[in-house]
């Protein structure tokens, strides 16, 4: 346990400090295993974690008297990552000290190399990490690199070169990538969004693996405290300009030179229209629930924060309803202007254009095929596409597969243009630009897929997996794992007529897995989840529909698997055996468990709904079940039985004369104090035949009625008869009179 920070470490300014854990070999374990943040995607392992105190944003500094709210910072980190980079994700804590409440806390993550390394991948060494100037780990040389070819930009080529890319965009292997655009450009929004003026010449994180295999320089915010008006005397509120403090500072001057040039200023419009309008990140709509909900979090714990410090600098002592006050200005005027105000800042400094971008109604998302999309502009002149480029080329050239639509008399009238309406009928992703003269402006995007349903037990089967894989044995396979059990998968399958929306539906027993948000299954379409990606290819192959990685394993002894949807209601929830009733192929020889008939939605709880695969190692992402196609009582293989009854018992329909051997035979068991004597079937039935339906039937007489199973039979075993069949045993209950007749007999039929 270690002191962190800077200026917060002098007792003389407050006790209350922040603090570092790190976990070493020579204390114990080198590392903490542990799901300490709880959301999907977050690290479970962990080199060392920050306890931040909240410093300038609580009762440590006498100048925020009135404005502390503690989760300035965890804000900002969660805005970074809800954008879609990179950022140390945290959660709030009470933090006691040998039995003495020592305050609120924010347990976070420190965005060091391990950090980098967990996330982006490589390993920590291979990173160069440098906070707040001082060089943590690796060295300044690739930063010194970067930072002269931003000196050098002049032209198209200069500023593409710092991303590894040729003038057209299109990567160069010889360059080395530097520059990773909407990663910094996200993060300077951040900072200028907040006002951050303890910042850009500290209290900053930044790293690159070296060789460039993660990409350019990534960025973390860090130290968000002095933001969002936080010490109002002191808090400019502008940071867009040089006189801001970017000028000459460490992360803030690449932003400062390269805004000089064209391309960076489209570039970072573009990330401007992406998170400032509609529901982006940095919207007012998105702002003020999110804050809402974080400071929900902590209200209550306030209380326990006042009583322990609230006293440290001030008198009277802070309490609850002052840190209300500030929550209520923050989510009742901060949030709802501020990005309006950054908006008009940026455009006036170039960084927006005044082109106002096209306007998409609705901006995204699922819709239903039969109502219109509309695409508006009060330009004179839109350029769009339907298949995902941007119509404005690097450098402002149109891009070929643009559509250009014109409007006459101009768009200074100040009328809305409108083009004719799009229908979606499948995935859709349109980009559009407007433009006046030589301005184009920001880029407008949406991406459609037809009105998806939400994911229910009527929509979504579990419909195969391989609980108990092979040992790895090709040369591929060793290669990349030595554990059969990094070769597992699990397929769902939508048996729907529509598109399933996935959003928030999760495995929550046997395997945990959040499916990413706005994932969708297309209608009869599988996904998989596997264990580990690179081991299910090499035994694959690469191009099957994965998902993604699931935490966990498949018990080889069996367990209980549940899927559930966003509301944390069952979609499914069964138990798996490894033993009988169960097919017993799974845990053996590498089988996988088949659903038979998925778009039937049976009930997973059934054994006798479940079947070995067809071949080992199963068929993820595809059906290995047939399909009779021939006339039923035809007798291709002229053996006396028809061709369908020998589809559904395994006999081969092309090999001539070919039998089926039905077993019938006695069985003594124990029952009332005396054996009795039951009637014992056994028969081979065809894998993968799962559009015919076997059926036992038996009579006292020949003349009928006749009784079919179950419960009249019971299932006793299963075993693997050849590649293609199994031989199942079934008893039949109650047990035999000693002078019983009993005639038995086989129906086949094809479901429909």
């Amino acid at each position: 346990l270690r002191i962190q920070g800077g200026y917060f470490r002098d007792r003389h300014v407050t006790q209350k400090h922040s603090l570092r854990l790190l976990f070493k070999d020579e204390y114990g374990p080198g590392k903490l295993r542990e799901d300490v943040f709880h959301e999907f995607g977050a690290a479970r392992e962990f080199d060392t974690l920050v306890l931040r105190a909240g410093a300038n944003d609580g009762y440590a500094w006498d100048a925020a008297r009135d404005t502390e709210q503690f989760i300035r910072d965890e804000f900002g980190r969660r805005l970074l990552l809800n954008m879609g980079q990179p950022s140390a994700r945290g959660r709030f804590v009470h933090l006691y000290l040998n039995g003495l409440y020592w305050g609120l806390y924010n347990l976070t993550e420190r965005p060091a190399e391990d950090f980098s390394a967990t996330y982006l991948g490589g390993v920590a060494e291979d990173w160069d990490t440098i906070n707040s100037g001082e060089v943590k780990n690796g060295s300044l040389d690739a930063w010194n690199a970067f930072l002269a070819g931003v000196r050098a930009v002049t032209s198209l080529a200069n500023y593409q070169r710092l991303k590894g890319l040729n003038p057209d965009g299109s990567r160069n292997a010889a360059f080395p990538e530097y520059f990773d655009g909407p990663n910094y450009m996200d993060y300077m929004l951040v900072n200028i969004w907040g006002g951050n003026w303890d910042w850009p010449n500290k209290n900053f994180w930044f790293g690159r693996q070296r060789g460039g295999l993660a990409g350019g320089f990534k960025f973390y915010i860090w130290d968000f405290e002095n933001t969002m008006g936080n010490n109002r005397d002191r808090s400019p509120l502008n940071m867009v300009s040089p006189r801001a403090g970017t000028t000459g500072s460490w992360v803030g001057e690449p932003h400062d030179r390269l805004r000089r040039f064209s391309e960076y200023r489209m570039e970072f419009a573009d990330r401007v229209q992406k998170h400032f309008f509609g529901d982006g990140v940095l919207a007012p709509a998105s702002l003020v629930p999110r804050y809402r909900d974080l400071a929900a979090q902590v209200e209550s714990a306030v209380i326990a924060e006042t009583a322990r410090w609230g006293d440290d600098h001030f008198s009277p002592p802070q309490v609850l309803s002052d840190w209300q006050r500030e929550r209520d200005w923050i989510l009742g005027s901060y949030l709802p202007q501020r990005t309006g105000i950054v908006l008009a800042q940026l455009r006036a400094a170039g960084l927006y254009p005044q082109t106002d971008a096209p306007a998409l109604a609705p901006r995204g998302g699922p819709v239903s095929p039969v109502l219109p999309v509309l695409l508006s502009t009060v330009a004179s002149e839109i350029y769009y596409t339907t298949n995902g480029v941007d119509p404005r080329l690097p450098g402002g050239a149109v891009h070929p597969d643009a559509v250009r639509v014109t409007f006459p008399g101009g768009g200074s009238s100040g009328t809305t243009n409108s083009l004719d309406p799009f229908f979606i009928a499948q995935p859709t992703t349109i980009r559009a630009r407007a433009r006046e003269g030589a301005d184009w402006s920001a880029l407008t995007e949406g991406q459609f897929v037809p009105e998806v349903l939400r994911a229910t037990s009527n929509h979504l089967v579990i419909s195969e997996f391989c609980y108990r894989p092979a040992d790895p044995a090709t040369q591929a396979e060793t290669a990349v794992s030595s554990n059969r059990d990094d070769f597992e998968f699990l397929e769902i399958m939508n048996i729907s007529s529509r598109a399933v929306d996935l959003t928030g539906v999760r495995f929550a027993a046997g395997i945990l897995f959040n499916f990413p948000s706005g994932t969708v299954v297309g209608s009869g379409q599988r996904l998989l989840l596997v264990r580990n990606k690179a081991a299910f290819e090499a035994r694959y192959g690469a191009g099957l529909p994965v998902v993604g990685e699931y935490d966990g394993n498949l018990a080889n002894e069996g367990e209980e698997i549940a899927l559930v949807d966003f509301q944390g209601a069952d979609i499914r929830r069964f138990q798996y055996l490894d033993r009988s009733p169960w097919p017993p192929g799974p845990n053996r020889n590498g089988y996988s468990l088949v659903l038979v008939r998925p778009d039937m939605a049976p009930d997973h709880r059934h054994p006798t709904h479940w079947r070995s695969s067809v071949r080992t190692g199963g068929s993820p992402g595809n059906t290995d079940a047939s399909s009779f196609t021939g006339a039923s009582e035809a007798d291709a293989n002229g053996n006396g039985q028809a061709d369908l009854l020998d589809y559904a018992l395994g006999a081969v329909l092309t090999a001539p004369g070919g039998g089926i051997q039905i077993l019938i035979e006695s069985f003594a068991a124990e029952g009332g104090g005396e054996a009795e004597e039951h009637l014992v079937v056994s028969l081979p039935r065809s894998l993968g035949a799962d559009d015919a339906v076997v059926t036992l039937e038996v009579t006292e007489a020949l003349s009928g009625p006749w009784h079919r199973d179950p419960p009249s039979f019971v299932l006793l075993g299963e075993e693997r008869a050849t590649e293609q069949t199994v031989r199942q045993t079934f008893r039949l209950d109650p047990a035999l009179g000693p002078t019983e007749v009993m005639f038995l007999r086989v129906l086949v039929s094809l479901t429909q």
